[in-house]
């Protein structure tokens, strides 16, 4: 019965659960809330079951270790949010309460990691649950895909997608670089289930993920997932033929083929491609910083808030997320100001000269994430938890190196993308340290 509803939990992780954060007391709320109480189900019942026996090794007490950091630092700093603004917690994401479930996802999240050691005990049950992940995760690509056609032939008027001149594809989650992140979960595991079994369907999956993943526009995603085939090229080299280089490159013609045929349904479709890779010009970003300064001078900078997206390219508001960050850290080195408190807190800890907003939400960076509201007691346990999985989970199998390869993904992706409140994070972590406990 357990491992059934730990196969159901995979199956509905795209559909309930890929972005949990962006669902706190707004609808649809409660649909992160059944995707977790499944989770507490299960360790409820795998508790009760081997009465309390949680083998405390290095990883579990780090993983402790991490959220009692969490939980000191939001006790120290519980009143450090009560001059904010209401105006400035847009989202009804008020302070305290937001902060209590940043801390009670966190360690739902945590517990996956013991979930998937449990539930992937043998070598059968995980293969079982990659397959699982890869075609739950495809129907939800799947399903993104018919979305954006639908938008593109006028089918679909109406949709959550993120339309920016074009419509990126959002798939089950709220906004399109959320699933471009989800994506990478799935997309190794496809390449080397191709691998492992050439045949239709899985070159149909890893064409659905290929396409889907380059319609998300996202490009954190897109170096996340160069980071994974890197890594399946160099170090899953010796399981490597010519016939699966072949199927890449057929992969990649189809799917710019689509893109083609897209863009000739709805020709504005690829106008913002080159927007999306002016992303990657990095040396612009002081040309764009003098353009914003000499355009508020002699204005009041908070009138050019609302626009500032459309105005410049976001890297540099990016630059000004990690600005705040490190600004926070400089003051609050030990412990942070508290988990969940970086968007409150923004407009306190902002550069100078910069734009006021009425709330942040993330640093769009993990790791700065984590170094502004736990400051490096938290840093320290954070990394020392991914060196710890990445150092003694060695891929021993072509799955191996797969579910290897979408930890490297999703942790490269977190250096533009907060990776952290999201379950599929820790799941594949989980998933890693699972298959080291098969083999060891």
């Amino acid at each position: 019965m357990a491992h059934n509803l730990w196969y159901l939990l995979l199956i509905l992780m795209p559909f309930l659960s890929v972005s949990p954060w962006q669902a706190v007391l707004r609808p649809p709320f409660y649909y992160g809330f059944f995707y977790y109480a499944i989770i507490a189900a299960l360790f409820v019942f795998w508790i009760l079951k081997d009465k309390l026996r949680i083998k405390w090794d290095l990883i579990n007490i780090l993983l402790v270790s991490f959220f009692l950091i969490n939980g000191a630092s939001l006790m120290i700093n519980w009143n450090i949010t009560e001059q904010t603004p209401i105006s400035w917690a847009a989202r009804m994401k008020m302070p305290h309460i937001y902060n209590l479930f940043v801390l009670v996802y966190l360690f739902m999240n945590i517990l996956t990691i013991w979930l998937a050691r449990k539930a992937v005990s043998s070598t059968e049950r995980y293969e079982r649950s990659l397959n699982i992940i890869i075609f739950s995760t495809a129907a939800a690509a799947i399903w993104g895909i018919i979305m954006v056609l639908g938008h593109m032939t006028g089918l679909l008027k109406e949709n959550t997608m993120a339309i920016n001149l074009f419509p990126r594809l959002a798939g089950t989650a709220t906004e399109p670089q959320v699933f471009g992140n989800f994506l990478l979960l799935g997309w190794p595991l496809s390449l080397v289930l191709l691998i492992k079994r050439p045949g239709w369907q899985n070159y149909l999956m890893a064409f659905i993920f290929s396409l889907a993943l380059t319609m998300t526009f996202s490009m954190g995603a897109w170096l996340g997932a160069l980071a994974g085939i890197v890594f399946i090229g160099i170090f899953g080299f010796k399981y490597l033929s010519v016939r699966w280089g072949l199927s890449l490159a057929a992969i990649l013609i189809l799917v710019i083929g689509c893109l083609m045929v897209f863009s000739w349904i709805y020709p504005p479709y690829l106008a913002g491609f080159d927007k999306y890779l002016s992303k990657l010009r990095f040396w612009n970003i002081k040309n764009e910083a003098a353009v914003y300064q000499e355009s508020i001078k002699g204005q009041d900078a908070e009138k050019y808030r609302g626009d500032i997206v459309n105005r410049f390219d976001d890297k540099l508001q990016r630059v000004w997320m990690a600005q705040t960050a490190v600004n926070m850290f400089r003051a609050k080195p030990l412990l942070g100001v508290g988990p969940g408190n970086y968007g409150f807190l923004y407009n306190e800890y902002k550069p100078s000269g910069t734009p006021q907003k009425p709330y942040q939400e993330k640093t769009h960076n993990a790791y700065m994430e984590v170094l502004a509201e736990t400051g490096i007691l938290g840093m320290a346990a954070f990394l020392a938890i991914m060196l710890l999985i990445l150092i003694r989970s060695w891929p021993r199998t072509i799955l191996g190196v797969g579910c290897y390869a979408s930890v490297v993904a999703l942790m490269v992706h977190g250096l533009s993308f907060g990776i952290l409140a999201h379950n599929y994070t820790w799941l594949a972590m989980g998933l890693l340290w699972a298959q080291r406990d098969i083999n060891a």
